[in-house]
């Protein structure tokens, strides 16, 4: 029980902003489709359309139907891999937003907070502070205090 308390304690505050809710088949094959390209080269509408053997707007007609949309799912993926770079604390935030396909960081500064509703910065920096609550709640299960 304490190792998946710890287990849970550490992947908390990543799990609940980049989960991915339920989506419907189509939309789950075209976040498949893009998801294996690089994040800064995600293929355009038409590309995508063309390999599922339909028009851009067929492609866009189908994920409406789901309550997706093409935009919907870059953003996904984009604020996914964010998330992911800056919980590894190795890349500077204006690295971050090149990787994941902004050309300027206000403007991955934007995105990123109208994904999360916070700064990528206020982002790292509440990872840090989760980091020594975890450590704290795991000091306090391995001397029971």
């Amino acid at each position: 029980k304490e190792r998946e308390l710890k287990e849970f304690l550490k992947n908390s505050p990543a799990d609940l902003l980049s989960k991915p809710m339920f989506h419907s088949t189509f939309t789950t094959q075209v976040m498949n489709y893009i998801g294996e390209s690089a994040v800064e080269a995600i293929p355009l509408i038409e590309e995508v359309a063309s390999y599922f053997n339909m028009s851009s707007r067929n492609l866009r007609r189908r994920l409406k139907e789901e309550n997706s949309s093409y935009q919907a799912i870059k953003d996904t993926l984009r604020k996914e891999h964010a998330m992911k770079l800056l919980n590894s604390n190795v890349l500077a935030i204006n690295q971050i937003a090149r990787e994941v396909g902004f050309n300027e960081p206000a403007g991955f500064t934007r995105a990123f907070k109208q994904w999360t509703g916070q700064s990528p910065k206020h982002y790292r920096n509440s990872l840090v502070i989760w980091e020594y609550v975890v450590l704290i709640a795991e000091i306090r299960l391995t001397y029971r205090w």
